[in-house]
């Protein structure tokens, strides 16, 4: 049997800096619920370095639970493994990579967010995970602009 897998991207541009929105991408523990009431990021192992595992909670009710699997401050790009859950609650193997690059002049940001999986049986694929994906991004912006200090 062939497993066909399923390929989804987002990308945007963010009047953020790359240092500014990495940073944030890498302490979403601290950052989620600030950017958006209604999602949860919760460090459930680890430090929340490459191997550590995540609890995100959506506020319609979906999950997934995430490890962390590259962390590369050199190339901006965070790539992880839904182990449990899935956007949707439809899909396997599921794979996330969010990479950032330079927008112009350095005074923007390119965010791309990248999901490869395999559909669960009799599930089509769903445009939800980049809605969420495209959205989350947007408010992250927002949030980042508004806010100095986005610690405090």
């Amino acid at each position: 049997m062939t497993v066909m897998k399923h390929g989804m991207q987002v990308e945007v541009e963010l009047r953020v800096s790359i240092h500014k929105l990495w940073e944030a991408l890498k302490n979403l523990n601290l950052l989620a619920s600030k950017v958006t009431p209604n999602l949860s990021y919760q460090i459930l192992e680890g430090d929340g370095g490459v191997g550590s595992v995540n609890l995100v909670q959506f506020g319609d009710g979906r999950y997934e639970k995430e490890r962390m699997d590259i962390i590369d401050d050199s190339i901006h790009t965070l790539v992880s493994t839904v182990t449990i859950g899935g956007t949707d609650l439809k899909y396997h193997e599921y794979r996330k990579t969010v990479a950032l690059s330079s927008g112009r002049n350095g005074a923007t940001t390119i965010a791309c967010w990248r999901a490869e999986c395999v559909p669960g049986q009799g599930h089509a694929p769903s445009s939800l995970p980049q809605v969420d994906a495209l959205s989350f991004f947007k408010e992250l912006e927002a949030f980042l602009n508004a806010n100095k200090n986005p610690y405090a």
